[in-house]
């Protein structure tokens, strides 16, 4: 039978991205990660298990026995409060989670690895125990799993250079900002932000017509706009925000697997996220807490 180490050995890689970064978070070397998981892959094969892959890397059977130890292994977790897998949006990893809060661990893979990670995918199959997104990450209300915690609101705002002809302007309409910029995105944006992003873009500045989008980059060229917050602008003091008013917030939230989600381990991460983002507040210029 497979061993949690051995579940271990695959989950990690599915979550962090690599196997040098599964490696780092066990203390152990790449060739011992590497070994594990074919040795794990070898075991299921000869169960007859049949694989499938809903996400890179995450290995599911159709015997579900992978399912059941997942469970487990996510029950051992939560017994202990320790070890405990947060994956979090790239600002808040750098704003609320230092330090870790006790008991949990996060992914603290480089930025570009986060492309990969589909937190919620990861939820549903137990691979990891939270996750702090974004609203258009956020699942469904009526997800059969998963449960949505609204942390806070903010005002979403235009981004750009702080050397753009734009960043000093006042009373901005659509077509100037049109006129001078092309939407972007980071590299590490999730796939349902940028298709959020680029949504909005076409609604605000583009009705009728293409947005012109300069696609994805590791750092978006000076003459790209971007979305983001005043939280944004504290990791980035480089940004700044165009004077044009969008009225749509953005939320950050908290989503649990809807077997824990009343767990002490949950409900203390909560209240904890709260005040760091209470503390945020004479910072992050309309930064709101949800009840």
């Amino acid at each position: 039978m497979l061993s949690i180490e051995q579940l271990n050995a695959l989950d990690l890689r599915a979550w962090l991205g690599s196997q040098q970064e599964a490696a780092k978070h066990l203390d152990l070397s790449q060739s011992q990660i590497s070994r594990t998981g074919q040795q794990s892959l070898a075991l299921l094969d000869g169960l007859g298990c049949a694989l499938h892959h809903p996400v890179r890397h995450l290995h599911c059977d159709a015997l579900g026995l992978m399912d059941k130890l997942r469970q487990v292994n996510q029950w051992m977790r939560f017994r202990d409060r320790s070890d405990l897998r947060l994956q979090s949006s790239c600002w808040l990893r750098h704003l609320v989670l230092d330090p870790m809060p006790e008991g949990w661990v996060a992914n603290r893979a480089p930025l570009d690895r986060h492309n990969d990670c589909d937190a919620l995918v990861l939820l549903e199959n137990r691979v990891i125990d939270a996750a702090l997104v974004t609203g258009p990450e956020r699942p469904a209300t009526d997800h059969p799993c998963l449960e949505t915690i609204v942390l806070s609101r903010q005002p979403l705002m235009l981004l750009v250079d702080g050397l753009h002809p734009l960043a000093n302007e006042r009373g901005l309409a659509a077509s100037e900002i049109c006129a001078v910029s092309e939407l972007a995105h980071s590299s590490f944006v999730h796939r349902h932000c940028r298709q959020a992003m680029e949504g909005l873009d076409h609604l605000l500045l583009t009705p009728g017509k293409r947005s012109t989008l300069c696609g994805l980059r590791s750092e978006p060229p000076r003459q790209a706009r971007r979305y983001g917050t005043a939280m944004t602008c504290l990791i980035r003091p480089d940004l700044r925000p165009l004077d044009f008013a969008i009225s749509h917030p953005a939320l950050d939230v908290l989503v649990v697997h809807r077997d824990w989600s009343e767990h002490g381990a949950i409900r203390q991460l909560v209240r904890l996220l709260r005040q760091r983002l209470q503390g945020l507040q004479r910072h992050v210029s309309g930064l709101e807490l949800a009840c």
